[in-house]
């Protein structure tokens, strides 16, 4: 594989230990990006087994592309954010209000680290917050650019990259957010979502993700 040897812009990845996020890095990696990667770590919604996951993913990243400097992994405490939604807001938005305070804070670890843009794993077609109505919903909540280098992919086609480059050995072994809603909205609205969030503290759910970070360099 040819690598580029200066990177061409630095972006945050917003990664987890599913199949998608860590090949939608490798592909902008591909591309000549360097990357942050930033973790939403679900606890108590989620294992300590996810964590280790996302490590061992960014590791393999690395490997694949001969990196010597270390990198910067954000975890990011996001339990207490995912368990006032739930209490707060109507569980139909869960995903999509999920999803958009995600994105707030990931921006701002961005501008602080002058990444120029965010990187998901998110495509077309699959359910929850990844609908086209409600990509829409959740880019509204932030201002920085993101990228989704997967957006036409389908997951055949994905898991195919993650098998080459080494990243499905630990992401076959990730489970999904234990707290999903039994009927998500496919097809959000920015202002429903805005309705939804005056019963929440924005500000100082950000301030508190944001004080509890955990940098790990990789």
């Amino acid at each position: 594989m040819q690598k580029n040897k200066k990177p061409a812009y630095k972006a945050l990845s917003l990664i987890s230990g599913g199949i998608d996020s860590p090949v939608a890095s490798y592909l902008m990696l591909k591309k000549g990006y360097t990357l942050d990667f930033i973790f939403f770590y679900n606890k108590p919604y989620a294992s300590v087994k996810e964590r280790e996951i996302v490590i061992a993913c960014v590791k393999q990243l690395k490997e694949e592309f001969g990196w010597k400097k270390k990198s910067k992994l954000y975890i990011i405490q996001h339990g207490d954010t995912l368990k006032a939604v739930i209490k707060n807001c109507p569980r139909n938005l869960q995903c999509i209000l999920c999803r958009r305070m995600m994105f707030r804070i990931a921006e701002k670890i961005a501008k602080r680290n002058r990444c120029s843009a965010l990187v998901t794993g998110e495509n077309l077609a699959q359910v929850a917050s990844q609908t086209l109505h409600n990509l829409v919903v959740v880019s509204s909540a932030v201002k920085i650019e993101i990228l989704r280098p997967l957006l036409c992919y389908d997951k055949t086609e994905t898991t195919k990259i993650a098998e080459k480059i080494g990243t499905y050995q630990f992401s076959k072994f990730h489970k999904c957010c234990g707290m999903l809603p039994l009927s998500p909205r496919t097809k959000g609205r920015v202002e429903e979502a805005l309705r939804a969030e005056k019963n929440l503290d924005i500000n100082k759910l950000v301030k508190n993700a944001m004080k509890g970070r955990k940098i790990v360099l990789i």
